[in-house]
Order: structure tokens, then C-alpha cells, then sequence
């Protein structure tokens, strides 16, 4: 939920908000973009994935209002979804942060290797993280929740939210790299395929989040924390493929 209180335009709200939600996913963020070292993409294009990436953020709140909506169950079927949040927001926010990467950045002349897939759906998702962990923070602060509180939460979604995000972008990203070469048809149906698992990894978050009041967070961290160190194999697999002409060979 967006903060509402005019209280967390404060400068000190929002400093800190910043230092809490901000920082520490740009650590996150060159820590994954030093895995694209041979041929790393431009920094202006990065920074533009970025920027996107928390400007999403918004277009997703829209969203996910939009089918919570009781007006929903005059569409049909779709009026299911009303019931369901923790499997509209992830349907909402994977499919956000896709479509930016297939259908503005995609279109750029430097996602010309397999990596470079990788490279950018991490970069979104970072951007959508620490959006999406500002408004959560200055909410907490419009709260007026405890300073222990609100280092614990901003922790919690630096551990949780961010992770959550950066693995199920990378999930995407790794099903576009490993087909980068192949033909168009093969390549659409193993990155949708990967934004389906996405949404599925996604979904049981929330729902195990939710319905566990948060007292699954410490295994579910672990869980998210073994998929990191997966997606950094999967890095180095992907970094094989080097040209069209050796992929079939270094699979």
C-alpha cells in the first residue's frame, strides 16, 4: 500500500527510507553486473532498466487495485482473481517487469548476446525492488512504527522482497538466454514458459507468506538464498554461449 500521510515527505523520512531501501539494492545490483564483465552493457542503458524498473512499481499498484475490484465479477472470469491477491500480484508484477525488458529494452541494439537477457531482467527487478521497498518504508514511517521495527522490516524486505524479485527475473532471463540463438518460436515458448515458473515461485511466496503470518520467512529465506547461488550457475552456463555457431557445443 502507497503511504498516504503527508508526514513522510519529512527529510528525514525520506532519507531514510532511501538509505534503507535504496542502497542497499544498488549493492545488490553491481554485485550481479559484475558477472557480465567481458562485454558489459552500456551504463546509460542500464540506468534507463532501472528507472523503469521503479517506475513500474506504479503501473503494477494500478493494476493489482484494479482486480482486486468487485466490479471484476461482472467480467467473468477474470473475476476470480478478486479472491486470490497473492496470485494477481505476482501475475501483475512478473508479467510488468517482462514487458519492459521484451518490449522497450528488447528492442535496443545491445541485448545482443545471450547474458545481456539476464543482465537486464535482474536490472529491472532491482529497480522494481527498490521502489517498490521506499513506498513500503515511508508507509511504515506514515505508521509511526518503532525505529527497531522499521530497520526490521526494511531488512526483512531487502532479504525477502528484493531476493524474491531478482530470482524470479533471472528465472525469466535464464529461459530467454539459453534459447537466445534459436528460432523465434522456441525462444517465445521457453521464455514464456520461464515467466510461468516465475509467477508460480512468485505466487508461493505470497500465499506461504500470508498464510503463515510470516512465521515461514526463515526457510523461506534459505529457499531464496539456495536459488541465488542456482542463478549464479546459470550465469556461468549461460557466459558458454558465445556465438550462434558453438551454442549446440557449449550446452
Amino acid at each position: 500500500m502507497l503511504a498516504t500521510s503527508t508526514s513522510v515527505f519529512n527529510p528525514y523520512f525520506l532519507f531514510s527510507a532511501f538509505l534503507i531501501g535504496f542502497l542497499p539494492v544498488l549493492i545488490w545490483l553491481f554485485f550481479w553486473l559484475s558477472e557480465d564483465r567481458q562485454k558489459p552493457e552500456p551504463r546509460s542503458l542500464i540506468f534507463s532498466t532501472f528507472v523503469l524498473g521503479m517506475l513500474s512499481v506504479f503501473l503494477a499498484y494500478f493494476l493489482e487495485s484494479f482486480l482486486r475490484s468487485p466490479s471484476l465479477d461482472l467480467i467473468g472470469w477474470t473475476g476470480w482473481l478478486t479472491t486470490l491477491p497473492y496470485l494477481n500480484m505476482a501475475i501483475v508484477e512478473e508479467v510488468v517487469k517482462f514487458s519492459i525488458i521484451a518490449f522497450i529494452i528488447g528492442r535496443n541494439r545491445h541485448l545482443d548476446e545471450p547474458i545481456d537477457a539476464m543482465v537486464y531482467m535482474i536490472t529491472v527487478a532491482l529497480g522494481f525492488a527498490s521502489m517498490e521497498n521506499m513506498l513500503f518504508l515511508l508507509n511504515s514511517l506514515a505508521e509511526k512504527e518503532a525505529v527497531s521495527m522499521f530497520l526490521f522490516t526494511g531488512g526483512l524486505r531487502f532479504l525477502g522482497s528484493t531476493i524474491l524479485h531478482t530470482v524470479c527475473s533471472a528465472v525469466i532471463g535464464v529461459g530467454w538466454a539459453l534459447t537466445f540463438y534459436q528460432g523465434a518460436r522456441r525462444r517465445i515458448f521457453a521464455t514464456l514458459t520461464a515467466l510461468v515458473i516465475a509467477i508460480a515461485l512468485h505466487t508461493a511466496f505470497n500465499f506461504l507468506i500470508i498464510m503463515s503470518g510470516g512465521q515461514m520467512m526463515l526457510p523461506i529465506l534459505v529457499a531464496l538464498w539456495m536459488a541465488v547461488f542456482f542463478i549464479l550457475f546459470l550465469f556461468e552456463l549461460v557466459k558458454r554461449i558465445k556465438t550462434k555457431t558453438n551454442f549446440a557445443n557449449n550446452l
